[in-house]
């Protein structure tokens, strides 16, 4: 199962080695060599943070090869940007010393310098990233055997991916996650998030990452016993990487076929591909991004195993020793116990009996080893369910707590909503009542509305009927007044007896038209205004006759002229009456007479 492991490890960390701070291609001269471009740059680089991008190009070269040169290139910009303030900068040079620590198999250095990138990123904000460093996180764990705290990592990652609607990188958590349960042999939860990841690579369109992801189904597959449907699918997966190019998961979907023929007893199938594995990889070896260390190590023991089997005991032993060796440089514990079991049985029945006692102990203590690492592997398994048997209880308790809520809830909302009707029907009881006392109060208002419109045109119509009225007693008495004069001009040209008849009709004409016309007008007057004599002599009980008349003009906004036209008055006489008027109702000269008169 470590092959698993190791394998995705390094799908994860291409995925992550995409760093979005970078220098002009422009700066780097064609002639010199990348690293000779980045050294002259750096060596006239005054800015701290342009130094910081320039040492991280830099570390980058070293990726592929010489990983230990890079290191120190690495370190420097993470200095540089710290002094420089420059998040980012430190955030990156962190990650690739990470993918530099990996590639030289110091797991742990790797995991504390991918903590201090994912640190920064969660403080940036920049999720993408930090989801990308968490997943790796988890992959150097699940590679340690620490099951438990690689699931959580992975778990914590996919959490930020879900939020966040990363989907490619919620896709390899999917298939890491998939590869984690299949180690503790989990099956069914291995194949769930693995057809979850599979689902999710070909919706973002990444085939290669696909075929990886139904790899570990078809793994599954094998254990179900299906072993034509898993040779079909890894030949599947072979001829897909053909194309690409991609030699390591060609060397690995060879074996995987290799391993099921073995299983199956069919050996001259088994030796034919487990060679066609070993051919990829020698003659790879320089495209390889993992390391090919462990590709050889599965590979020999592959070997050592099929022409064990098939008593070719001289090829048995040479692939066993090669395989044995690189397992034990590299602690693959699974591999070194399986070539240190097949030497100890070959040389145990020959006379080399050192050489037996040799790998008779490599294979006991190989095979401690890989006990102790199955062991830890069923106590994480047990572990894990327990945490997850807990984790479902809590959530069991989480839902009855929350169906009671909700039944609470319901209860207050069935109280509300009968209170809410009752108080509904109250309302709309009282709606309509109100609804009745508006609609009552509104025709009461039009009626009073339509009778004062009424009033309003018998008012406006008698006062227009007053002031034609008054205009024609004017007219009349200019009329009278007309004749008087003549009569006065006749009466000094008549004769002697004629002249006191002459001034009889004189005096009746002005007694007569004065009275008659002042009758007219105050039987008028007082049809339009009935209250207004009533009010005047309330308010001032002491006005004469005279001045009860001089007001009834003004209220008509009468000028001089006209009421000295009406009463026979001079002017003069006028004015003084309503001098007179003014200082008996007792107000000022600046207050206006006729404007005080019409408010009565």
């Amino acid at each position: 199962m470590l092959k698993r492991k190791t394998y995705h490890l390094f799908v994860a960390l291409l995925f992550l080695s995409n760093y979005s701070i970078g220098l002009d291609s422009d700066s780097i001269s064609s002639t010199d060599s990348p690293r000779d471009s980045l050294r002259n740059l750096i060596a006239i680089e005054t800015d701290a943070r342009t130094k910081s991008v320039l040492y991280l190009k830099l570390a980058n070269t070293y990726k592929a090869n010489n990983s230990e040169d890079g290191i120190a290139p690495a370190r420097r910009g993470v200095e540089l940007a710290r002094k420089a303030d420059y998040p980012i900068g430190i955030a990156e040079n962190y990650a690739v010393l990470g993918d530099l620590f990996v590639s030289m198999n110091q797991l742990d250095s790797a995991r504390v310098s991918y903590q201090e990138a994912g640190s920064v990123y969660k403080d940036l904000g920049r999720w993408f990233d930090c989801a990308q460093v968490t997943m790796i996180i988890g992959n150097i764990l699940l590679a340690q055997n620490k099951y438990v705290e690689a699931q959580k990592t992975y778990l914590e990652a996919l959490e930020i991916a879900e939020k966040q609607s990363l989907s490619l990188i919620e896709a390899h958590l999917n298939n890491n996650l998939g590869v984690l349960y299949m180690d503790i042999e989990d099956y069914d939860d291995a194949k769930n998030y693995s057809q979850k990841a599979i689902q999710g690579f070909i919706k973002e369109g990444d085939l290669i990452n696909a075929n990886l992801a139904r790899a570990n189904v078809y793994q599954i597959l094998v254990t179900e016993g299906e072993y034509d449907k898993a040779i079909d699918g890894f030949l599947d997966i072979v001829n897909f990487f053909l194309k690409e190019k991609n030699w390591e998961h060609v060397a690995y979907g060879y074996n995987e076929v290799a391993s099921i023929h073995y299983e199956r007893k069919d050996y001259l199938d088994a030796e034919e591909f487990a060679g066609l594995a070993l051919t990829t990889v020698e003659k790879n070896l320089d495209y390889f991004e993992g390391p090919s260390s462990y590709y050889r190590a599965e590979i020999y023991t592959t070997l050592a195993k099929i022409f064990n089997s098939q008593g070719k005991e001289s090829d048995a032993m040479k692939f066993a020793r090669a395989g044995y060796s690189i397992s034990v440089q590299n602690s693959y514990s699974k591999n070194a116990y399986e070539c240190a079991e097949i030497l100890f049985n070959i040389l145990s029945l020959s006379v080399r009996k050192d050489s037996a006692l040799y790998y008779g102990k490599a294979y006991i203590e190989s095979y401690k080893t890989f006990e102790r690492d199955r062991d830890v592997k069923q106590i994480t398994q047990l572990k894990m369910q327990r945490e997850f048997d807990e984790a479902e209880r809590k959530r069991e308790v989480a839902i009855v707590k929350k169906q009671a809520a909700a039944d609470r809830r319901e209860l207050i909302y069935i109280g509300a909503l009968i209170i809410t009707l009752l108080l509904v029907t109250v309302l709309v009881f009282r709606y309509k009542n109100q609804k009745i006392k508006t609609d009552r109060a509104n025709l009461l208002r039009d009626k009073l509305e339509l009778e004062k419109e009424s009033l309003g045109q018998k008012l406006r119509y008698k006062n227009k009927e007053l002031a034609t009225n008054m205009m024609y007693l004017l007219e009349k008495n200019e009329f009278i007044g007309s004749i008087t004069n003549k009569l006065i001009d006749m009466r000094s040209r008549a004769k002697k007896e004629n002249q006191d008849f002459v001034q009889e009709i004189i005096i009746e004409l002005k007694r007569n038209s004065s009275q008659k016309i002042w009758e007219e007008f105050e039987m008028r007057f007082k049809e339009v205004h009935a209250d207004f004599y009533q009010s005047l002599m309330d308010k001032y009980p002491d006005l004469t006759p005279n001045e009860v008349r001089l007001s009834a003009f003004l209220r008509l906004n009468m000028s001089t002229k006209e009421i000295s036209a009406i009463t026979h008055q001079s002017v003069k006489s006028i004015n003084m009456a309503r001098f007179r008027l003014r200082k008996k109702i007792g107000i000022d000269r600046d207050e206006n007479l006729i404007s005080f008169l019409t408010q009565l």
